[in-house]
């Protein structure tokens, strides 16, 4: 197997900037001081974001236009 033609860049993150999985009921110790969001909020929380850079950018005139 040759790896010549694999495009995709590996970037190691911190461990305060890892994203584990968890199942419920699974245990869990956190590796560093923070917030930790159910699926749910991280859900919003995404979107909102997601929302406000289209606002800015629609703002700005960069929307994306064929």
């Amino acid at each position: 197997m040759s790896w010549s033609a694999c495009a995709t860049r590996v970037r190691l993150l911190p461990t305060d900037q890892q994203l584990d999985r968890l199942r419920a009921g699974q245990a869990f110790t956190a590796p560093v001081d923070g917030w930790f969001l159910g699926d749910a909020l991280y859900q919003r929380y995404r979107q909102a974001v997601a929302d406000r850079i289209l606002e800015l950018q629609t703002a700005q005139g960069m929307t994306n236009r064929p």
